[in-house]
């Protein structure tokens, strides 16, 4: 019997300490023993997670907007309350009749005015101008900066399919919309990529060395659609100057 008290005091003692330290797994595991207990995980209960969706919109905006259209028609002006859809090139539009449908290729350029911040924004038909490779562009390029070298962006839907493992649990089930931005400019009715850095101030024609000298003084960045504004708008002034 005496033999048996310290044996139950040590054993209070642990189970004390246990719950003290609380009876989380660092607590109750070495390291060691944590080890071989890994790959066991076949007798837990499990149910299969949640099946893929969607993420993500096919929107310019996801607010309806009021829209003035000019129409290729007979330049017929309308205006109304609509969003673009990138992936289809069709605006959504709010009618007495319910939400329809106006086709992209019928709309020459059209104004959208933000209804939260009455932003406007100008848009134009790709189709209107030539592009460089004289590939068909369908959709809309947005003037962001309009002169003798006029700054345009269009956004387009990429598609991201699911890359989800199983076996690895990596990766997502969802399809992913991702909106990508691409800046270009325009001269004489041609539409050109924006080029990288190194060849940039070539496009400023007479005025490489003044644009390059600018820019560093303004610690500006051709990544940057704010700070590519602002080269363009600089440099239309200066050749309206002239």
């Amino acid at each position: 019997m005496r033999g048996f008290i310290p044996f139950l005091f040590l054993a209070v003692t642990v189970l004390c300490q246990a719950q003290n330290n609380g009876n989380y797994i660092h607590n109750l595991y070495s390291l060691e023993r944590m080890g071989g207990n890994l790959g066991q995980t076949n007798s837990v209960p499990t149910i299969a997670g949640p099946p893929g969706g969607i993420k993500g919109d096919v929107y310019l905006n996801k607010t309806f907007n009021k829209v003035v259209f000019q129409l290729f028609d007979a330049d017929k002006i309308v205006e109304g309350v609509a969003k673009l859809d990138l992936k289809q090139n069709e605006f959504d539009l709010i009618t007495p009749q319910g939400v329809r449908v106006l086709k992209g290729n019928l709309v020459k350029s059209f104004v959208s005015i933000d209804s939260l911040t009455h932003f406007q924004s100008n848009f134009v038909n790709a189709r209107e101008w030539t592009y460089d490779s004289n590939t068909p562009i369908e959709g809309f390029y947005e003037i962001l900066a309009e002169g003798n070298l006029t700054l345009l962006k269009r956004s387009e839907i990429i598609v991201k399919q699911p890359d989800y493992h199983p076996a690895l649990n990596v990766g997502s089930k969802d399809v992913r919309l991702v909106k990508n931005e691409k800046f270009y400019y325009l001269v004489n009715g041609k539409v050109f990529d924006i080029p990288g850095k190194r060849n940039f101030a070539k496009i400023f024609t007479g005025k490489e060395k003044q644009v390059q000298s600018y820019m560093i003084e303004k610690d500006l960045s051709i990544s940057k659609q704010r700070d590519l504004i602002q080269v363009f708008s600089y440099y239309n002034q200066q050749t309206q100057q002239n």
